[in-house]
């Protein structure tokens, strides 16, 4: 029985982590709880306000729907 549910959730990300390891959803997973992504050694490699975080959405899409706009940054 949890008695902090905090540490539940961290318990969860901590055992999906595990499970999908070397499945590609460890970005994702980073990018939709807004935290740093970082380098296996530790290292800040991309923060999680940084405009890389979003990808371009491209030229050739926005010209085909005009209701579309390119992503801040690029």
């Amino acid at each position: 029985p949890w008695t902090d549910q905090a540490v539940a959730r961290e318990a969860v990300r901590m055992e999906r982590r595990l499970e999908l390891a070397l499945e590609g959803h460890r970005f994702f997973d980073l990018k939709r709880l807004n935290r740093d992504i970082r380098n296996p050694d530790g290292s800040l490699k991309m923060r999680r306000d940084s405009y890389r975080i979003l990808a371009p959405i491209g030229e050739g899409l926005i010209n085909v729907n005009e209701l579309l706009v390119e992503n801040p940054g690029y």
